[in-house]
């Protein structure tokens, strides 16, 4: 009975921190309708908010247990109430756009109630399965070793015995699954799956509460946040105890919040952003990259942007955004170096930079890049995201309004260089090449088609909602020179002002 209870309360309290956070940036409010529809945002905030915390304190020294883990989400929690108090009532965002039509609102029910059933019965299909592959060898290990020990114990972090287990690795998923156990009493192995199962509901719940705010229609975004649960890969990583799925939903939601915050100049939305980027960061190595960026697209987004508002108003928000992601990763990269320990997949940059190491690997470039572009093309996997995503980003960059056009290219930048930083790793690691191809390619390219599909919920929805507003109010149509990307009137948002 324990383990059962243990287990929900763990999983609810990661929620206090999260919700605090979604109130202090006025992004909901603390009463009973606005906090249950924020209960998916909130738990995967908590999670990036609090496990970066635990994995300082086992960094520094301090010995991990249920007391300790009470003691930092009081903190956590304590500390986002002060800056919440500091900053006063922030306004709220819009909400959806009305259902219209009855036929509309009987899709929008029926794909919300489907969406769901198909989560709350797959969940019972995730809490019997076996301990295995990689799951076994490096985050179901990890996670014993700080359930029994409470700290970084040498063997197992350390130890030379232990380097097939990718001691390079944060500790975010570990620490997460740890934790569960000691609220629990005890370890269960099986309650990995439906871990992992519970975060990625609450990554397409995070993308649908994005999305349902500004006015936007809710059957224009609704299919894509449908089609997560079904497909093959999320249900297959998943049920092998991967970290893959928690990485991609990590990296794609933080970039849908990211780009909202281009979009409409929320710096709330940077924020959020920035604390699913570093939950990427402290989940795995392919979640750093992904991080990194989204972070540096914004960058350069903001930078590209023509404005006259202070530079203060117009890369606050990234800094903080980048800040979060820092904090959930330098403390472990400096432990890393402390200790020697690096990723042995790939050697160093003086090594991967040599023109004559690459030019001796052009047939892992050639089979890298032919498994990744099967990837893409297997049409009754994916279920023609990756040609729908490739179709509207185009389209939105060559005929969109200026600001979606810098959106759209900011999205389809980042899908690509995540797909190029997997062509690099597999051009310069060391294994063998159709063994690493065979083990990695088709559970790493989880994360940019995600970030694809993501974007296509947000292109989508904006195109509807802008459509709808210029047929509501013809008197408000830009000028052609406007649309074409011309000099608009400036404004405090990171972009041009909302039409």
């Amino acid at each position: 009975m324990r383990a059962v209870l243990g287990f929900i309360v763990a999983n609810a309290l990661l929620i206090a921190p999260g919700l605090l956070l979604l109130w202090a940036t006025g992004m909901a409010q603390l009463r009973w309708r606005s906090a249950a529809l924020a209960i998916g945002p909130a738990y995967l905030l908590g999670i990036a908010l609090v496990m970066p915390v635990m994995q300082l304190q086992a960094i520094i020294g301090i010995k991990l247990s249920l007391a300790s883990a009470i003691i930092v989400l009081v903190l956590v929690c304590a500390a986002i109430w002060a800056v919440g108090r500091r900053l006063g009532r922030l306004p709220a965002l819009p909400g959806p756009a009305a259902v219209r039509t009855q036929p509309e609102r009987v899709l929008v029910w029926v794909g919300l109630a489907l969406t769901a059933a198909f989560f709350i019965l797959g969940a019972r299909s995730f809490d019997q399965l076996p301990t295995q592959v990689d799951d076994a060898r490096i985050w179901s290990l990890r996670t014993l070793g700080l359930f029994f020990y409470g700290d970084l114990q040498q063997e197992v972090f350390t130890g030379a015995a232990y380097l097939p287990s990718h001691l390079d690795y944060p500790l975010l998923v570990p620490l997460l699954n740890s934790t569960v156990f000691r609220f629990m009493g005890g370890e269960d192995l099986r309650l990995v799956h439906l871990e992992l199962w519970i975060s990625m509901a609450a990554f397409a719940w995070t993308v649908a509460w994005a999305l349902a705010s500004g006015g936007r229609r809710t059957v224009a975004w609704l299919p894509m946040v449908a089609v997560l649960p079904v497909l093959s890969p999320v249900i297959d990583n998943v049920a092998l105890g991967n970290v893959d799925t928690l990485v991609a939903g990590f990296s794609a939601s933080g970039a849908l919040l990211i780009a909202l915050w281009l979009e409409d100049g929320r710096p709330a939305h940077a924020v959020l952003g920035g604390v699913l980027l570093g939950g990427a960061a402290a989940t795995k190595n392919e979640g750093l990259v992904a991080a990194v960026i989204v972070i540096v697209l914004a960058l350069i987004v903001v930078l590209v942007r023509r404005q006259q508002a202070p530079w203060r108003e117009r890369l606050g928000p990234w800094l903080i955004a980048t800040g979060f992601v820092a904090f959930s990763i330098l403390p472990w990269q400096i432990w890393m170096a402390a200790h020697d320990i690096s990723n042995k997949d790939v050697p160093g940059l003086g090594t991967t930079l040599n023109a004559d190491y690459l030019s001796d690997r052009t047939d892992r470039l050639d089979a890298a890049f032919h498994r990744l572009l099967t990837v893409v093309g297997n049409q009754g996997v994916y279920l023609w995201i990756a040609p729908a995503f490739l179709a509207v980003a185009i389209a939105a960059i060559v005929v969109g309004r200026a600001r979606m056009r810098s959106i759209a290219a900011f999205y389809l930048a980042a899908a690509l260089l995540f797909f190029a930083s997997l062509l690099w790793v597999f051009w310069t690691g060391v294994l063998e090449i159709q063994f690493h191809l065979d083990t990695a390619a088709d559970r790493t390219s989880i994360t940019y088609m995600m970030i694809g599909l993501v974007a296509l919920a947000h292109l989508a929805s904006s195109a509807v909602r802008e459509r709808e507003a210029t047929r509501a109010d013809p008197a408000d149509r830009p000028p052609a020179a406007l649309a074409a990307g011309d000099r608009a009137p400036t404004s405090a948002a990171p972009g041009p002002p909302a039409t």
